[in-house]
């Protein structure tokens, strides 16, 4: 409303209004970097941290223009990093790209990142985990199964439960000793239910915690 010094006038028509958040940053891509042509067939893809993204959409094609994809994907996770469980193809040039999402819409895309795949031939081409390691489940969210990988520097008794959001442990992934190395295990979720539920590995005196969500 207006006011004078004879007074104030009648109030406007009252309208709402709903904020949002502002859209994500664009995303740096880490690794692979760009023009690598020794990138493993199963690559670790990590990004720059972004505090507006609540996921993020991974595109990898066998051309720049992204017209046909390897891998496409949209993930709902604040980590910045997991391992390709799909194998690509020895000797071949990709490109990589991602973007961050949220309630606001998509951010831009990233750089491309253009990379060529070689075959490690013996575990002595393949560096040791230097320390423990827990990677987000892939693809997440997952109906009805999913994949883990994890690290051991050196032989430890393993253990990877499944826990709901209660606490209650509802399923036993590894439950043996294991030799240094990396590893990765097949989680079927067919007998549970929709909803999140937190996967937790001990080794020695490493505990690490991840979430994942199962929609079917």
């Amino acid at each position: 409303r207006g006011g004078n010094r004879a007074g104030f006038g009648e109030w406007s028509e009252a309208w709402n209004f709903t904020t949002i958040i502002e859209k994500p940053k664009i995303i740096k891509l880490i690794s692979p970097t760009d023009s690598s042509d020794t990138v493993p067939l199963q690559p670790e893809i990590k990004w720059s941290f972004d505090s507006l993204s609540v996921g993020y959409t991974v595109h990898i094609s066998s051309d720049d223009l992204f017209k046909e994809f390897i891998f496409d994907t949209t993930t709902t996770t604040i980590d910045t990093s997991f391992v390709l469980t799909e194998t690509l193809d020895e000797g071949k040039n990709y490109f990589l790209r991602i973007r961050g999402y949220n309630d606001a819409g998509f951010s831009g895309w990233s750089d491309t990142t253009q990379f060529s795949t070689i075959l490690f031939t013996s575990n002595e081409q393949v560096s040791l985990p230097v320390e423990f390691n827990l990677f987000q489940n892939y693809p997440n969210p997952f109906n009805p199964s999913t994949t883990i990988k994890y690290g051991i520097p050196e032989a430890s008794h393993v253990s990877i439960l499944v826990y709901n959001m209660l606490g209650k442990k509802v399923a036993t992934i590894v439950d043996e000793r294991k030799s240094s190395g990396w590893y990765t295990v097949r989680f079927d979720a067919s007998n549970l239910a929709s909803g999140f539920y937190f996967y937790r590995i001990i080794a020695k005196d490493f505990i690490g915690i991840k979430k994942m969500m199962l929609i079917k």
